[in-house]
C-alpha cells in the first residue's frame, strides 16, 4: 500500500480497462435483473441496485459449471440445468464439515455439525441442494439440507439408477423387434437389475422389461469431472450468471467435461408491484456474509447464527474487516476528512472513517482513487459529486483516444489507467496515467475535467 499526499495517489498495480470507441457503461451496473424464481429462463423486468440491497430478505445459493464440450467450446452452465453423478445415486459422503440445516437455507442456525467423511443417504436434490438423511446413531437420524458442493457419491456401493437420454421405448424382451408396452419420456428416472450386451433390464409396474442401453444414462457413464445436460437445447453462457451471454446451445446426449465451480448467489428482496423477486448478486462479496466461521481449536465450523442486520446489509465492512484486506488505493476528502474512499477488492467509502459501505457499481474490481481540492471523488474512469452517492463517466474517451493515436501512432483497444493526478490550484486540471501495451505507458493532461486531452 502506498500512502498519498497532497490529493495525488499513486499505485503501484495496474487496472485493466478495455476501451472502444464509443463505449457506454453497461446498464446492469445500474440495475439487476429480477426473477420470480431462481431457475427462470427469463427475467421479469430490471430493477434498481440500491432498492434491492436495502429491501434484501434471505440469500440463496446457485452452482454454477465451467465446462468444455467435445468441440472445444467453452460456457457456464447452472446445476439444475445438468446431470452429475448426484443424481444417479442414493448414498453421498460430506467432503467437509457442514451444519445441519432444516431448511435450503444460508446461513445455518443450527449449531450442530454433520463432520466430514460422513455417509448420508440422499433423498433428492433440488438446484444446488440435496435433501439428505443423516443415521447418527441407533436411536437418533437428522433430515439435513447440504449443498451439493459439500457431496460426493459413494464410491463404494454401486448405483443402480438411471436416467433416459431421449424418449424412449420399454420392450418385453432384449430386442427392437420385440413387442414394447410403454414410451417413457426424456429424463425419467428408472432403476434397473442388470446390463445385458446393448439393453438394460429394469422393473416397470412389477414387470420386468429392457431399455436400449445407448438410450440410459448410468453411473458409469460418469468418468471423473463429467456432466450431462439435463435436456436438448440447454444454453451455455459466457458468464456464471443467467444473463450472460450465449455461447451455443447442448444437446442431452453431449457429455460436458467440468473444469471448475463456482457459487452465485442470489437476493431475495420485496419490491413494488412484482412483491417477492429474486436477483444475481453478482461479485457483490455475498460469499464472505454466509460462510461459516472456523473455531480456532477446532477446525470445525462454528455454530452459525443469522443476524438480521447482516441479512440486510451485505456491503458493509468495519475498518479492520476492511483493512485486512490487500489494499489497491485510498483517498481522504480535503473538504471533510473523515469521508475517505478505498478500494481494495471493491471500492468502499465512509463518512466517519468506522463504517464502510461497499459501491456495487464497481464490483469486486480495483481502481485508482483520488479527490479534487473540491470534494469531488475520482474512481477510474468516474466521479462522484455527491459524496459517493452516484458515479458518472468523467472521461470523454473518443476524446483521448483520438489524441493518443495521433499524437502516438499507437493502438488503443487495452487502456489500463494506472494513476489520476487532480492539480491542487486548478480544479478541472488534471493528469492521468495509463499503459496501453506492456512496458508502454503514457500521461495526458486535461484541463476542462476529461473533455479534452493533450499528451505530456
Amino acid at each position: 500500500m502506498r500512502h498519498h499526499r497532497n490529493l495525488i495517489p499513486t499505485s503501484e498495480k495496474l487496472l485493466f480497462f478495455a476501451v472502444f470507441i464509443g463505449l457506454i457503461w453497461p446498464s446492469h451496473l445500474l440495475a439487476f435483473p429480477v426473477y420470480t424464481k431462481l431457475d427462470s429462463p427469463f427475467p421479469s423486468g430490471n430493477y434498481s441496485q440500491s432498492w434491492l440491497e436495502t429491501h434484501i430478505q434471505q440469500v440463496q445459493i446457485q452452482r454454477w459449471f465451467k465446462v468444455e464440450t467435445s468441440q472445444h467450446v467453452y460456457g457456464w452452465i447452472p446445476e439444475h440445468q445438468i446431470l452429475s453423478e448426484l443424481h444417479l445415486t442414493n448414498s453421498v459422503v460430506t467432503t467437509e464439515d457442514v451444519p445441519v440445516r432444516k431448511k435450503m437455507e444460508m446461513p445455518s442456525d443450527s449449531t450442530e455439525i454433520i463432520p466430514r467423511q460422513t455417509h448420508l443417504t440422499l433423498k433428492k436434490i433440488e438446484g444446488s441442494w440435496a435433501k439428505t438423511v443423516w443415521t447418527k446413531n441407533q436411536n437418533k437420524t437428522l433430515i439435513s439440507w447440504i449443498p451439493t458442493e459439500s457431496l460426493q457419491a459413494k464410491s463404494t456401493v454401486p448405483s443402480l439408477i438411471g436416467r433416459t437420454r431421449q424418449a424412449t421405448k420399454l420392450f418385453v424382451l432384449p430386442s427392437i423387434n420385440a413387442r414394447w408396452i410403454h414410451r417413457l419420456p426424456q429424463g425419467q428416472i428408472v432403476h434397473w437389475s442388470g446390463v445385458n450386451n446393448d439393453w438394460v433390464k429394469i422393473r416397470w409396474h412389477n414387470q420386468e422389461v429392457f431399455i436400449a442401453r445407448n438410450h440410459l444414462i448410468l453411473s458409469s457413464d460418469f468418468s471423473k469431472n463429467t456432466v450431462w445436460p439435463q435436456h436438448d437445447h440447454v444454453i451455455l453462457r459466457e458468464e456464471p450468471r443467467p444473463d450472460g451471454a450465449v455461447v451455443t446451445r447442448l444437446l442431452a446426449n453431449e457429455p460436458l467435461k467440468v473444469l471448475r465451480s463456482q457459487l452465485l448467489h442470489w437476493g431475495q428482496s420485496r419490491v413494488p408491484s412484482l412483491g417477492h423477486v429474486w436477483w444475481p448478486m453478482v461479485n457483490l462479496g455475498a460469499k464472505k456474509m454466509v460462510s461459516a466461521p472456523k473455531n480456532k481449536i477446532s477446525g470445525q465450523a462454528a455454530s452459525i447464527t443469522s443476524p438480521p442486520s447482516e441479512m440486510r446489509s451485505p456491503y458493509r465492512l468495519t475498518t479492520k474487516e476492511l483493512f485486512s484486506r490487500e489494499i489497491f488505493d485510498l483517498g481522504s476528502n480535503p473538504l471533510s476528512p473523515s469521508e475517505q474512499t478505498v478500494s481494495a477488492d471493491g471500492v468502499f467509502i465512509s463518512k466517519n472513517g468506522i463504517d464502510w459501505k461497499q459501491v456495487t457499481q464497481f464490483k469486486e474490481d480495483n481502481y485508482p482513487v483520488a479527490y479534487s481540492p473540491t470534494g469531488e471523488v475520482f474512481v477510474g474512469p468516474y466521479v462522484s459529486r455527491d459524496s459517493g452517492q452516484s458515479f458518472q463517466q468523467w472521461i470523454k474517451w473518443d476524446s483521448l483516444i483520438a489524441e493518443i493515436k495521433n499524437r502516438n501512432n499507437l493502438a488503443t483497444q487495452n487502456i489500463r489507467i494506472i494513476e489520476i493526478q487532480p492539480y491542487l490550484d486548478q480544479v478541472k486540471k488534471m493528469k492521468l496515467k495509463i499503459s496501453i501495451a506492456p512496458n508502454t505507458t503514457l500521461e495526458l493532461l486535461t484541463t476542462d475535467q476529461g473533455q479534452t486531452w493533450k499528451s505530456l
